[in-house]
């Protein structure tokens, strides 16, 4: 279940010094930084270095690699896509992916298309 979701700009802040909606996506699975460290094989301190861009003590910020992100999606479930772009406290994310293939898509058809999506995945 979700937990609470802190307003959107918090995690673009986040985003800003991390370079990805890792807390976000961990907040919208209702995860621990706890749980999602145990998830992704590391600690509990990492995971919250990865979400903010902590500098270490050699004067490195800790951002994302394809190793942490490959460990990030498995944990999440989710689309190294939408831990890069997607803020889901903002954006809705199941829209989001139509939203970067078609850029000028309507609302109206971007419903269309999910329901569509659904209806697929219901029948197969």
């Amino acid at each position: 279940m979700a937990k609470k979701l802190k307003p959107a700009d918090h995690y673009d802040d986040l985003k800003q010094a991390s370079g990805w909606y890792l807390a976000a996506w961990r907040d919208v699975k209702g995860l621990s930084q706890q749980a999602l460290a145990d998830a992704m094989e590391t600690s509990k301190g990492q995971v919250s270095d990865l979400e903010n861009g902590a500098i270490n003590k050699k004067g490195q910020q800790t951002r994302y690699n394809r190793d942490w992100l490959e460990k990030a999606c498995a944990a999440l479930e989710v689309a190294a896509g939408d831990l890069l772009d997607t803020n889901p406290a903002r954006e809705e994310p199941k829209y989001a992916a139509l939203r970067r293939a078609f850029p000028g898509l309507s609302e109206k058809d971007a419903e269309t298309v999910s329901r569509l999506a659904d209806d697929l995945r219901a029948r197969a």
